[in-house]
């Protein structure tokens, strides 16, 4: 017989351990401490002999556990009171009744007082109470079910049992902050992240079990850029074109795009259908390190696309050459006037003049003009040539 009764109690505790640890799944209820000792009998009390009173303390509820009380009460004089851990009378009875109560986390009611209290002598009176775990909350929505890797989006939250939250998280990432609204709606601030992550809802009766509803995406980008002609001449006009895309594959980046030349801004435009295009015909002769940065938005990311050299050659000139007086006599002076042109601007620099094979000096461009006197040309022909070397961007 006792080895029979043994066997009995310890099915009975296996059962208990083994309903605790399935009452940790997400989405399952998780029985408190407090609920567990309410069921176990711990309210439960009885009187008979007048006067006397009776007060049986239980702690470690949890919000939304709810205790159910039935009252048996003899006589008008004998009174039942439930009270919290800051003595704060949460309900009462003079008369044979039943009472639930909720735990709301206010005046201290995770720890409660049951008081039974007699004063005729007319038969039993007694307090019989059971608890029904609090549930775990759900999610149901999320909005907006999207936001940049770096964090910081509000997400409105739309759910049950909220009330009482003790914490969100984004994947296993606390949530930056939150506030609970009500038992259906809470107000999360993402933290960083990737990828697509559950979000979840912890409260004392467990935790939000997960769904395609609580998913939340962390939006990356990549901005490529590409040149429309490379090499260019100086004063062509060259276009850079920026392609933002998302990392998740889905949604398009919108705002502003940064278009520089190693350090110094080149100018800005804005993304339509994920491109943004800037025209420019003021690069100088040379190499140039362009890039283009994306600014990110509510839902995107900020990116910067790869460096991209665009080579842009000296421009192209054109030179002619007249003289003061030809023919001419010799001893004469003759001046030989150098003009160089271009269509990107005015040319600077220098010219040099030849007689054949042998120089006769050089000259500096003013405003695309040099000139050359002499005195000195022997009687003859004279093949004479000007040639400008290029300066700067010509």
């Amino acid at each position: 017989m006792r080895g029979g009764m043994g066997a009995r109690r310890a099915g009975a505790v296996l059962g208990a351990a083994l309903a605790a640890l399935i009452g940790f799944g997400g989405g399952q209820a998780l029985a408190s401490a407090g609920c567990d000792a309410v069921n176990a009998g711990g309210f439960n009390d009885a009187l008979a002999a007048p006067p006397a009173s009776d007060t049986k303390t239980i702690s470690n509820f949890v919000i939304g556990d709810t205790i159910t009380f039935v009252i048996t009460i003899q006589a008008t004089t004998d009174s039942w009171r439930l009270s919290s851990g800051n003595n704060t009378t949460l309900d009462q009875a003079t008369t044979s009744s039943t009472h639930s109560y909720t735990v709301t986390g206010a005046n201290g009611d995770t720890t409660l007082n049951s008081t039974l209290t007699i004063n005729e002598a007319e038969g039993n009176r007694t307090v019989t109470a059971s608890c029904v775990a609090a549930t775990a909350p759900t999610v149901t929505n999320v909005n907006p079910n999207s936001g940049p890797t770096t964090g910081g989006t509000g997400v409105a939250i739309t759910g049950t049992n909220f009330t009482g939250a003790t914490a969100v998280k984004f994947g296993s990432t606390n949530a930056t902050s939150f506030t609970v609204n009500s038992s259906t709606s809470i107000t999360a601030t993402s933290p960083a992240g990737s990828g697509t992550v559950d979000i979840a809802v912890t409260t004392g009766g467990g935790t939000s079990a997960t769904s395609a509803a609580d998913r939340f995406t962390y939006a990356g980008t990549t901005t490529t850029l590409a040149s429309s002609v490379n090499p260019s001449s100086v004063g062509q006009a060259v276009t850079f074109t920026a392609t933002v895309a998302s990392t998740s594959g889905s949604g398009t980046p919108t705002g502003t795009v940064t278009f520089a030349d190693g350090g110094t801004t080149l100018g800005t435009a804005t993304l339509s259908g994920g491109q943004a295009s800037f025209t420019t015909s003021a690069l100088a002769a040379g190499n140039h390190t362009i890039t283009a940065s994306y600014g990110g938005d509510a839902n995107f990311s900020a990116s910067i696309s790869s460096a991209f050299t665009q080579t842009v050659g000296a421009a192209a000139t054109a030179a002619t050459l007249t003289s003061s007086v030809n023919p001419s006599n010799m001893g004469q002076a003759v001046t030989f006037t150098a003009t160089v042109t271009s269509s990107a601007g005015t040319p600077t620099g220098t010219v040099t003049f030849k007689d054949g094979a042998a120089a006769l000096g050089t000259a500096t461009l003013a405003a695309g003009v040099a000139t050359l006197t002499t005195s000195s040309l022997t009687l003859g022909s004279h093949t004479i040539t000007a040639s400008y070397a290029g300066a700067g961007n010509f």
